[in-house]
């Protein structure tokens, strides 16, 4: 990407119409190692390829739990998914303080989605160079969001951001009418599939780079790990 005098700050508007440097952010995700998510009526799954930034460190951490009804799969800057996993887990805080019920994910994400776009109208700001994928469980059953540096905010069945996502969403189309009636094992199988479809040919999926997550109505948010994960890929 060549500069230009058009991204010197986040509030000049280029001649076609962009503001640079959130396109810049938007890039830094899609940089970023694949992370996806898929629901059904009764669950939602998190999946994502953990990347090392060298041969002496450990994988980047790509699913955070926010509450026992709550998770993010992130794609992009590790240090700003940090900040707003920060964030949510202490309106998640409050709100149970307050209202002694946890927060509705719905409202959550906007939160969210606001903070995203707030960073786009202020010069001496960035946009954050992360987008998320969150999934909640309420009364209305399991939920998917996706958001953005721009501060977009969609609600899904199933979504894939980072690296090669086209390969994962091309899986995720083909199979997206089975999605709704699967169970839990189902639809972990589903998502260990999309994220095979976007790994690397030379870094097959493992226990050490791939994270994996699920919600759902009767279960609270838990990362899956370890030998567990050994077990699940040898399924799929």
């Amino acid at each position: 990407m060549n500069r230009n005098h058009y991204d010197t700050d986040v509030t000049t508007w280029s001649p076609d119409g962009k503001l640079h440097q959130v396109n810049y952010a938007e890039q830094s995700v899609r940089q970023g190692s694949c992370s996806l998510g898929i629901r059904s009526d009764t669950h939602a799954v998190l999946a994502a390829v953990r990347r090392s930034t060298n041969a002496l460190a450990s994988s980047q951490k790509k699913i955070f739990k926010i509450d026992d009804h709550l998770g993010i799969a992130i794609s992009g800057l590790t240090a700003d998914a940090r900040v707003l996993a920060t964030y949510m887990r202490t309106e998640c805080l409050n709100h149970k303080y307050l209202y002694n019920a946890p927060i509705v994910s719905g409202r959550l994400v906007s939160d969210i989605a606001d903070k995203h776009q707030a960073k786009t109208q202020a010069s001496w700001k960035r946009p954050y160079g992360v987008g998320l994928l969150v999934v909640g469980v309420d009364k209305d059953g399991p939920h998917l969001y996706q958001t953005s540096p721009a501060g977009f905010l969609y609600e899904l069945q199933a979504m894939a951001i980072g690296e090669r996502d086209q390969a994962a969403k091309t899986y995720l189309e083909g199979q997206l009418t089975s999605f709704p009636s699967a169970n839990r094992s189902e639809l972990i199988m589903h998502a260990l599939k999309a994220l095979k479809s976007a790994a690397h040919d030379d870094t097959p999926l493992s226990a050490e780079n791939t994270a994996l997550a699920v919600v759902g109505v009767d279960e609270s948010f838990t990362v899956i790990e370890g030998k567990e994960i050994e077990e699940l890929l040898k399924k799929k």
